[in-house]
């Protein structure tokens, strides 16, 4: 905290408006400190946003440039961009020595996410898998940090192995994604890193909100929303009890891949 404040910043931001980011903004010691105006933490703030009832369908994005623009901060543009591993050499040798043996139109599959309600269940990933190697097209599985129990029963599920890039940070899947032509996953981080580095991406939605977490303005980003009649207030735990995200079917998963590397 004390190398938060050594900083000596003038303004402070927070996107997040939760108890823990609040507390940082308050204790960065900024003249201006501004959020969300949410109950239990208005406390931390100089300047406050108000919430409007059409703004909690709003694209993340577009929700945050709005929140600039209303202090004074222009958008210069809405694309999402990431530039963390350009200067990691280490990240790019590692994905490097992956991707050398790969000669086709190479698609990154997602093993899942920090999340498990968010999770398309093992054995329809495989199932996607393996609609994908049919399809003459070379896969790479990825699991970040904590879900490689989860790919290993991905893999099990497959009757030949695909490569697997495991423990993914994001420089790793940004400098991974570099070599892609496609992403394949669920709501997750890596969905989000891959649409900064510019690959279309077909996501598996689960619980939430899709219109929060995917840009309306890009058809490069197909969404796959489970049906869901509570949404968009549905509980994440209510939905992985009901198994709403194996509702999505392989084959449609494979058709809007397919779509997308056609056009």
């Amino acid at each position: 905290m004390r190398a938060l404040r050594r900083e000596r910043y003038d303004l402070a931001i927070d996107f997040f408006a939760n108890p823990r980011s609040a507390q940082f903004v308050f204790l960065s010691g900024a003249k201006v400190r501004a959020g969300l105006r949410r109950r239990g933490r208005t406390w931390a703030y100089t300047h406050h946003f108000e919430e409007e009832p059409h703004d909690r369908d709003a694209y993340a994005v577009d929700l945050r440039l709005d929140m600039l623009r209303l202090l004074g901060i222009p958008a210069h543009t809405r694309a999402l961009e990431i530039f963390c591993d350009q200067g990691d050499a280490a990240a790019r040798a590692r994905v490097n020595k992956l991707v050398d043996a790969q000669t086709g139109v190479l698609v990154a599959v997602a093993a899942g996410g920090a999340n498990p309600a968010k999770r398309y269940p093992a054995d329809l990933t495989a199932q996607v898998i393996e609609l994908l190697r049919a399809s003459h097209l070379e896969v790479i599985l990825t699991s970040g940090p904590g879900e490689a129990e989860f790919a290993q029963r991905i893999l099990k599920y497959l009757p030949r192995p695909v490569p697997h890039f495991a423990d993914a940070r994001v420089p790793d899947l940004a400098a991974l994604y570099r070599h892609c032509a496609l992403y394949i996953g669920p709501d997750s981080s890596p969905k989000h890193i891959a649409v900064a580095c510019g690959l279309p991406t077909v996501t598996i939605f689960g619980p939430g909100n899709p219109q929060n977490w995917n840009d309306p303005q890009n058809e490069r980003n197909v969404l796959l929303a489970a049906p869901c009649a509570m949404r968009p207030h549905c509980v994440e735990l209510d939905c992985a009890k009901l198994g709403h995200i194996a509702k999505i079917q392989p084959r449609e998963i494979l058709a809007a891949t397919l779509k997308l590397l056609l056009e």
